[in-house]
């Protein structure tokens, strides 16, 4: 559903970083089918949360604004990293965290 959004704001921001090590590790870390199962565990609050990231990782892409734009990424993969956690946990667990 948000799939075509999110891939079009990344490669945005990889054609204008021109940084070939950047694509490579992101696609790596975000392409893998383990990411995608924990995003179809989202709620809506929290692709909502996501997506209010992207926006405000991009505004202060705009302004020029790397630490800003760095702590924002930081964070964001930050939870990406514990809604993976917590989707492996749920199904190692039989559905309950």
């Amino acid at each position: 559903m948000f799939k075509a959004p999110r891939n079009a704001a990344r490669s945005g921001v990889l054609a204008a970083a021109h940084h070939h090590r950047l694509s490579v590790m992101l696609a790596r870390t975000v392409d893998i089918p383990l990411v995608f199962q924990a995003f179809r565990t989202f709620s809506a609050a929290e692709i909502e949360r996501s997506d209010t990231f992207h926006h405000l990782i991009v505004d202060a892409m705009c302004r020029r604004d790397a630490n800003r734009a760095a702590a924002l990424m930081t964070e964001h993969i930050a939870q990406g990293r514990d809604a993976v956690l917590d989707a492996i946990a749920t199904d190692n667990h039989g559905g309950s965290a």
